[in-house]
């Protein structure tokens, strides 16, 4: 009974078969080619793709690399660390108190004038802090108060001094009654992110802007 059914089922298939030749022929070679473009085709594609921008991307990478080598390797090593140590003693990394009463002790030699008092108003943590004083956006300070004894010459001469010559300084006020003087002055620093220059695979040489800079500075190195 069951043979029989089968066989039936059998001869019905090859009449469909044979009657939907045509139509099922084509059918089953689309299905395959469906198949192979979504199976097979697009994810090798896809994978080419990712594969190029890899190899783009790491040529970019050594690109830089290549660059960042031949700038290190042009540069002067005398140079390069007399800027360097031009430019930290100008923003020092730190809150340096020695540097500025050496700084405070200079102009007033330089002017003339006599350092009698001077006294810190440290403020707050460097990258916490709600408001940043100073003329250069995001540069910490030091506010300074401190008082000046001297000829109002002197009291003007100890005022340009402060501000040209390193660390960096800006006079914020001054107060004068007769031969003294009271100034408050704004010393600079800069935090040296060390992680962030280790993770920087690039490095550019400097530009004149940069030179003249330095340049500047040197000059106020006294």
């Amino acid at each position: 009974m069951h043979r029989r059914n089968l066989n039936s089922f059998m001869e019905y298939l090859k009449k469909y078969y044979i009657k939907y030749k045509k139509q099922i022929l084509p059918l089953i070679f689309l299905s395959l080619s469906f198949f192979l473009i979504f199976r097979v085709i697009l994810p090798q594609i896809s994978a080419i793709s990712e594969s190029n921008q890899l190899i783009s991307s790491k040529t970019s990478q050594i690109d830089t690399l290549q660059k960042t080598l031949s700038v290190v390797s042009s540069q002067n090593d005398s140079l390069t660390e007399e800027q360097l140590g031009t430019a930290t003693k100008a923003l020092p990394g730190i809150k340096d108190i020695v540097i500025i009463f050496e700084a405070l002790t200079s102009a007033a030699g330089a002017s003339r004038t006599e350092l009698r008092e001077f006294s810190l108003k440290v403020g707050g943590v460097y990258g916490r802090a709600a408001k940043v004083t100073g003329f250069v956006k995001g540069v910490p300070s030091i506010s300074v108060t401190t008082r000046i004894s001297g000829d109002p010459l002197g009291l003007i001469r100890f005022s340009k001094e402060a501000q040209e010559r390193l660390p960096l300084a800006e006079v914020k006020t001054v107060d004068t009654n007769k031969d003294t003087g009271t100034f408050e002055i704004d010393f600079f620093y800069k935090p040296y992110d060390i992680t962030a220059i280790a993770k920087s695979d690039k490095v550019s040489p400097l530009t004149q802007a940069d030179l003249n800079l330095l340049s500047q500075l040197k000059e106020w190195d006294k």
